[in-house]
């Protein structure tokens, strides 16, 4: 994420130096958050080492989201450094069901939070995936995953926003950067950002 706060402080230094009020600071700002929002990357971002999953993407450091994961994939990661693995999809969903018990004896942290629908994206549930990330971080990398990816870039969206305290438009960038799609205007409406 340091790397999109650049611009940011960019504009605001040049906008400074060249005798620019406040107002010009906060127009740089708005510049460059809205064209974060606009040139987020169509296709997900490279995973880590040679582990490739669906819908791959890296919104932070450390950070690992995409769609469900095999056992394989899981192996493969955590030998990468990730050993929090936060699921999205309720057990009942076709193909998953199986993590709990095959990271508890490769001794890795799962979590399940069932997210089936706009109707789970809850504070309590984002507090639940915010304490289990933070706990998570401890030991190594996190991944949080779905079906797609769309749940996973909800919910570090609304996280964002509710939790870390980003604005609304820098906590949806956050998720979309996570993956988000079709929740896009549930999310919106959440964040405040209703058009």
């Amino acid at each position: 994420m340091q790397r999109k706060i650049w611009p940011v402080l960019v504009l605001g230094c040049l906008a400074a130096c060249s005798g620019g009020g406040s107002s010009d600071v906060q127009v740089a700002v708005a510049a460059a958050t809205e064209e974060r929002v606009q040139t987020r990357p169509a296709t997900p971002a490279a995973t880590p080492g040679s582990v490739s999953i669906s819908h791959g993407r890296m919104p932070a450091e450390g950070l690992l989201t995409g769609g469900q994961i095999t056992p394989e994939q899981m192996t493969a990661l955590a030998a990468e450094g990730y050993k929090t693995f936060i699921t999205l999809r309720p057990a009942d969903e076709e193909g998953t069901s199986w993590e709990e018990e095959f990271a508890g004896q490769a001794g890795l942290r799962f979590v399940r939070i069932p997210v089936a629908g706009p109707a789970d994206l809850s504070h309590e549930n984002v507090d639940l995936l915010s304490r289990t990330m933070e706990e998570g971080r401890i030991d190594g990398g996190v991944v949080v995953y779905c079906a797609s990816s769309n749940r996973a870039g909800a919910m570090l969206a609304l996280k964002a926003h509710w939790v870390d305290d980003l604005p609304p438009q820098e906590a949806l960038a956050f998720g979309l950067d996570g993956g988000l799609t079709r929740m896009e205007p549930v999310v919106k409406k959440l964040l405040g950002l209703e058009e």
